[in-house]
């Protein structure tokens, strides 16, 4: 009698002559010796759309992992298994998945991928037409580049790292592509503004920022503005404004307005009594330029707060002062 299910027929004659037949159905048990039946067992990979995929790694736990192959061009590879219950797995770009089978109650196997789309939107909502997007899968690879907003890839179901890289910037985000499998990434409008100690708009600030190299963000406008969509991450930001540079260190996802505000700074010229005089001024601001003409021994000029050298002419004579605006925004020359 062979191991598992056997069937039995019974043929039992009564005494008078007439016969009656039984079915019996007898289980065997294995003993410990026997080889289990073996079934073509087949595990196929597909992709959201029932496409086959190849490249896929199988493997198979009994006692340990064990190759069982990788999946062709039809998406499938066969091997003969004994029937019984295992644990199967695939690795596919980096990422694996597992399924429990009994091939005795089925020899076929099946792994299919979801189709991952990245969205790459402004802060209007409109699609971004430039990026390029990681995902994390035993390391760092490629999922594309986006083209009109958005990129997709066929992926096993599971948790990745996504990552986004825009204008030198990265973002990313953690995600369970089973549960959803859109990931949306998006910038937000950053404002970086100019103005003066009186709270007026100056233009022709020259601002760059810094995501992997320095960059330039533009030129204040009338309104003392300049914008750039970016991703909402921590840059430096500079502003050089008439020769003087000032920087600042935001995170624009928590603030998208970056202000920068220029200190009223006077100088003085006055003789030995302490009397005003006229004379003409400069600053070094990566060149020697023009403060302005003292009126009344006093001249003003807005700048960015900052250390600076200032040189004043009374009288022929010349003379230099290292001032600190932020400390002091008096700087006064006595002759």
């Amino acid at each position: 009698m062979s191991t598992g299910v056997n069937t039995i027929k019974l043929i039992v004659t009564a005494r008078d002559g007439s016969t009656k037949v039984y079915t019996v159905l007898v289980t065997r048990a294995l003993s410990g010796n026997e080889t289990p039946p073996a079934t073509a067992v087949t595990v196929a990979l597909k992709d959201s759309t029932g496409q086959p995929l190849s490249g896929g790694v199988v493997s198979y736990y009994d006692g340990g992992w064990k190759e069982f192959g990788v999946t062709d061009s039809s998406g499938s590879v066969s091997k003969p298994l004994a029937n019984k219950n295992y644990t199967f797995a695939i690795i596919y770009e980096g990422t694996r998945n597992e399924l429990v089978q009994n091939t005795g109650i089925s020899s076929n196997i099946t792994f299919q991928t979801v189709n991952v789309q990245v969205q790459f939107t402004n802060s209007q909502g409109l699609p971004q037409g430039e990026g390029t997007v990681s995902y994390y899968g035993g390391g760092w690879r490629s999922f594309g580049s986006i083209s009109a907003g958005i990129v997709h890839k066929e992926l096993l179901t599971g948790s990745y790292t996504f990552a986004i890289n825009y204008d030198g910037a990265i973002n990313e985000k953690v995600q369970n592509i089973g549960t959803n499998p859109l990931l949306v990434f998006q910038t937000v409008q950053v404002k970086v503004n100019l103005k003066n100690s009186l709270e007026n708009p100056l233009s022709g600030g020259s601002i760059s920022y810094y995501a992997g190299s320095w960059k330039s963000l533009g030129v204040t406008n009338s309104a003392g503005e300049a914008g750039k969509e970016l991703l909402a991450n921590t840059y430096t930001f500079s502003m050089n404004y008439e020769g003087t540079l000032n920087q600042k260190v935001q995170h624009v996802g928590s603030d998208p307005i970056v202000a920068f505000q220029t200190i009223r700074v006077n100088a003085q010229l006055k003789d030995a009594q302490g009397n005003p005089l006229d004379g003409t001024l400069s600053y070094y601001g990566g060149s020697w330029r023009s403060f302005g003409a003292t009126t009344g021994g006093e001249a003003s000029k807005e700048l960015l707060a900052g250390t600076y050298t200032l040189s004043a002419i009374a009288g022929g004579k010349r003379k230099e002062i290292i001032a600190n605006t932020v400390t002091d925004p008096t700087v006064v020359f006595q002759f």
